[in-house]
């Protein structure tokens, strides 16, 4: 599957990058990540230039990757710099190479960057430093388009996830009408409740979502915080790695556990049944107002595949959604946040 060119893409978390290389796929890339023995992450097209082995079953040697098949050593750039069975004396050709890609470390991912144009800094996660966070990665046998979607969807969360605080609040007060704002940001859209007054008065404290070409969804309820990064792997599978506020006191700042997050198995339970269960004579998709955002999406990424992104950011709009009683605002602390969330 082709990706959005010149963005950077989630790779791996960097707690998961170890001294052995690791093959991460971006759309139908196949790359090798690894880091040096100073530390510095790498990437590189994950095959010999010689007879195609991947270079993740190789191995790492000071700064370069090396193939397990006959020993050749490829530096950062993706030159070969050394063939074993090579006479000492021979030039190794230049067309000994493989393809090298734009590689960074930042609040707990290392990035790789696809396009060809020059790389800005990698993403930032602005909470990062001052939270603790629990960080799992899970993929999922669906489109990375309906996993994006899902996460904007504010409809989806009393029927999907049993345990989230609105499901609680619609258990105890039904649904009422709730207005929501979308407004266009850097690079996206932020939908959030309630809504400004105007549209040159700020984002309110309350329930925000976020999301970012390519791939990024940000949620932020009562101070509780969620990242996710939307990674495509083919048509019909995404990799979607996440971080999630910990509130704990003490301990590491980030803790690996792995796929294992319930909302996540909900939602991927839900994705991958509609990705099975689309058949020719469905009569859909059939939108309301409640999808306002899944649809703002879809034509956002519509646009930036055709290269227009900057003419389909959504104007800024309010709208009407059934939802639980739920009061949005003020957002309280980290520590009324988490009485709340335990309920």
């Amino acid at each position: 599957m082709s990706v959005l060119e010149n963005f950077w893409y989630c790779a791996i978390a960097s707690i998961q990058l170890g001294a052995a290389p690791v093959a991460v796929q971006i759309g139908d890339r196949r790359i090798a990540v690894y880091r040096s023995a100073a530390g510095r992450p790498g990437a590189v097209a994950d095959h010999c230039c010689h007879r195609g082995y991947p270079l993740s079953h190789g191995k790492v040697v000071d700064d370069d990757i090396v193939c397990g098949f006959h020993g050749w050593r490829f530096n950062a750039a993706g030159q070969c710099v050394e063939i074993p069975s090579h006479p000492p004396a021979a030039k190794i050709p230049a067309a000994c190479r493989t393809r090298a890609y734009p590689c960074a470390e930042q609040d707990g991912y290392v990035w790789i960057w696809i396009g060809r144009q020059e790389p800005g800094p990698p993403p930032q996660i602005p909470e990062f430093s001052g939270r603790r966070w629990l960080q799992g990665a899970r993929v999922v046998a669906c489109n990375f388009v309906k996993a994006l979607e899902i996460n904007v969807d504010i409809a989806h969360i009393p029927f999907v996830h049993p345990t989230h605080p609105v499901t609680r609040a619609a258990a105890r007060s039904g649904f009422v009408a709730q207005e929501y704002e979308i407004r266009p940001a850097d690079g996206g859209f932020v939908v959030f409740s309630p809504p400004a007054g105007s549209a040159q008065e700020p984002v309110p404290p309350g329930a925000v979502q976020e999301f970012k070409l390519p791939g990024v969804i940000a949620m932020r309820l009562f101070g509780f915080v969620v990242y996710f990064h939307v990674v495509p792997m083919g048509e019909k599978a995404c990799r979607i790695e996440f971080l999630i506020t910990n509130y704990m006191p003490g301990g590491d700042q980030v803790t690996w556990v792995g796929g294992g997050a319930a909302m996540m198995d909900e939602d991927a339970a839900v994705l991958e049944a509609i990705e099975r269960g689309q058949a020719a004579d469905w009569c859909g998709p059939i939108s309301v107002e409640a999808d306002v955002p899944t649809l703002a999406l879809r034509k956002l990424l519509d646009a930036a595949f055709a290269g227009r992104a900057e003419e389909a950011l959504p104007p800024r709009r309010v709208f009407t959604a059934m939802s639980a009683r739920f009061d949005f605002t003020p957002a309280p602390t980290n520590a009324a946040a988490e009485k709340e969330l335990a309920r």
